[in-house]
């Protein structure tokens, strides 16, 4: 039993360390791409990047290896370390498919191919499974305590409460970030090239679909001001490394979406008393952090000084370009947007109930599965 605690405590070690390169490197792409415009697979930013999701392998393996040690079923007992080794396991799938991509079709400088949204999907698995193996760590730590201090009581299957030990709370609000801010890097030109490539019709439809589902997830797993934490957190991130970057010569990346505002809808939403516990919380949730993302873009994009969006000097920008000029953020087009919007947060917001309901159930299950005698 010692080995396979040591090296679950191991797993979360490496998963964390894994997590930190993969954002670093991700984000550190993001301003390699726009900066020299040309891209081979073998950049300082990729191997970073796939450096850091050979390390998140090795952990989730650990986790896997610590539950054997053990005499459980790594299936049962710690379900989170296989779901994040599935993903780091597509992270790498996608290496060599995207070199055969850029050798076949030459170099790109778009997230949107078919080989960088693979890897994407696969990092985001990761992270939803380092924060389920959380989770579970987090109701046995409850089940072999029988008077745990108030702040040390697991997250109920409402949301409320506290998720254990400190330390596996920071894991927690760390792995939601990264969460965050991978479905966030999805969104291509939009958060990774200049904020004025932002029209008020694609972007926030996407922006919706990707950041309602993590923030109704963290307010379920966190609690109270979960959602607003996670939020404030990603863009604390996005803010100092985009900084940092410009600092050193890379191009200037845009100011991060404002997240907190409409963050702070979704919280008070999931707390109310005549919504906790209940699938249409979401959905509530969805409704209203549309019309607050719409306010807090709009009065960005028109107070903060984002550079002018310059000439495209690709095909990969005349899209955005196009676009942004044809859907500017004022009240005639804000109007055609904002029912589309919120249908899509809507079901955005149920998707992400539905995914911390799941958490909840497959972590209360795994922490009281014991093997048998």
């Amino acid at each position: 039993m010692l080995a396979g605690s040591t090296l679950r405590s191991a797993a979360f070690t490496v998963l964390t360390l894994a997590s930190l390169l993969g954002m670093a490197g991700g984000t550190w792409d993001a301003a390699w791409h726009v900066t020299l415009l040309r891209e081979s697979f073998w950049t300082p930013p990729h191997m970073l990047l796939y450096g850091g999701t050979g390390l998140a392998l090795l952990g989730a393996g650990a986790g896997i290896l610590g539950a054997w040690l053990s005499g459980q079923s790594p299936l049962r007992s710690r379900p989170g370390f296989v779901v994040a080794a599935i993903g780091a396991a597509i992270v790498v799938g996608a290496a060599p498919l995207d070199d055969y991509w850029h050798r076949t079709f030459g170099a790109d400088v778009d997230v949107w191919s078919f080989p960088h949204l693979v890897g994407l999907s696969g990092g985001a698995i990761v992270y939803l499974g380092a924060i389920l193996a959380l989770e579970t760590v987090a109701r046995r730590f409850a089940l072999t305590r029988p008077n745990p201090p108030a702040a040390e009581r697991p997250a109920s299957p409402r949301g409320r409460g506290e998720d254990g030990p400190l330390s596996l709370r920071v894991s927690l609000v760390f792995f939601l970030t990264a969460l965050l801010w991978i479905v966030m890097f999805c969104l291509n030109w939009y958060t990774l090239v200049l904020a004025r490539s932002r029209d008020s019709l694609e972007y926030p439809a996407l922006a919706t679909l990707v950041a309602v589902p993590v923030l109704v997830l963290s307010a379920s797993l966190l609690g109270r001001w979960g959602a607003t934490l996670i939020a404030a957190c990603y863009m604390i991130y996005i803010a100092a490394a985009h900084g940092l970057l410009a600092h050193v010569g890379f191009a200037e990346l845009p100011f991060p979406p404002i997240l907190v505002v409409p963050a702070l809808a979704i919280d008070l939403v999931m707390a109310a008393q005549r919504f906790r516990g209940r699938w249409v919380a979401g959905m509530v949730a969805g409704l209203a952090f549309v019309p607050l993302f719409f306010a807090a873009e709009a009065a960005s994009l028109a107070w903060y000084p984002h550079p002018l969006l310059p000439p495209p000097r690709s095909t990969s920008a005349l899209g955005y370009y196009i676009s942004a000029a044809e859907h500017p953020w004022d009240l005639t087009h804000i109007a055609m947007s904002l029912p589309i919007c919120l249908v899509i947060g809507a079901v955005a917001g149920i998707v992400g109930a539905w995914l911390g309901r799941t958490i909840h159930r497959l972590a209360k299950e795994a922490s009281g599965w014991a093997p048998p005698a």
